[in-house]
């Protein structure tokens, strides 16, 4: 979503998703591995002692822009009772992220963001199924304080389907104790800076995808699948702290609390995979503010 932290050039996440049976097949375990990359370029905007800032007086904007690229890697703990799913192992997703951030006055903010990407499995010819378009629109009220209330709309496949969303952002100034993050749907963050460095906090995280799929077939061979619905909603603590200079290192866990991994035709659902609830790490290096 977009956000008004600091400039980061570098991210890199490494997510795993522990192996946890479906309600209604617990011996056919599934766990996911996600590596996600992303190279922010250099933003376009007022610049201040070599940092990017917006303007404080009318007319103010900035640009941000970059490169986004995630792999899950899916793993089945007893392939012998797969069906649709025999031969999906890897799904991919390469993007490019376009915000325009513009303050017509010191109380107003409105971001613009859209994100065209290829997301599916990479087998075979990628066709137009394999393209997507996401965006988002909000506006913010700044108040006094330097806290942010927004609200907005936007279109996005975070529940593994494209849907048009209501869009809430609530953000208190940066620096600030306690700092609260949130970006409904996707996002609701709350943490606290103990000294210089090091944030403590509790987060909960929404991410999906809809993935196009080559030509797979059940083990029957009678129903192809075209696509797969994926999305999860992660909440647990996380400690973020300095590591080398200008590193800044993320670790988190905790447990899944939604879960979806559906095949489909044609937006038809063929195979429902309906998993528990598990637990999950994640890793986040991010070099910059």
């Amino acid at each position: 979503g977009v956000g008004t932290t600091g400039f980061s050039a570098l991210n890199f996440n490494y997510e795993y998703i522990s192996d946890a049976g479906l309600a209604l097949e617990p011996e056919l375990e599934l766990e996911v591995t996600t590596l996600e990359a992303r190279l922010n370029l250099p933003p376009i905007g007022r610049r201040h002692s070599g940092r990017v800032r917006e303007r404080k007086d009318a007319g103010g904007w900035l640009m941000l822009h970059g490169l986004e690229y995630h792999q899950r890697k899916i793993n089945y703990g007893n392939p012998s009772l797969l069906t649709t799913t025999n031969h999906l192992d890897r799904v991919h997703g390469i993007g490019y992220d376009f915000s325009l951030i513009y303050r017509p006055s010191r109380k107003w903010r409105m971001a613009f963001q859209v994100k065209p990407g290829v997301y599916g499995d990479l087998e075979g010819d990628i066709d137009s199924d394999h393209w997507n378009v996401k965006a988002a629109l909000i506006v913010d009220r700044v108040l006094n304080s330097g806290f942010v209330i927004g609200i907005g709309a936007g279109r996005s496949a975070v529940f593994g389907r494209d849907l048009p969303l209501p869009l809430l952002h609530l953000e208190s100034r940066m620096g600030s104790n306690p700092r609260v993050r949130v970006f409904l749907p996707t996002l609701a963050e709350c943490s606290w800076r103990i000294e210089s460095g090091i944030e403590l906090g509790a987060a909960a995280r929404l991410n999906g995808d809809r993935y196009a799929l080559g030509e797979f077939e059940t083990a029957d061979q009678e129903n192809p699948i075209d696509r797969l619905r994926y999305s999860n909603l992660t909440v647990g603590p996380f400690v973020s702290f300095r590591v080398g200079r200008g590193w800044t290192l993320m670790l988190e866990g905790g447990g899944t609390v939604y879960r979806r991994f559906e095949t489909t035709l044609e937006d038809v659902v063929i195979d429902d995979y309906a998993l528990n609830n598990t637990s999950y790490f994640r890793l986040s290096l991010r070099a910059g503010r």
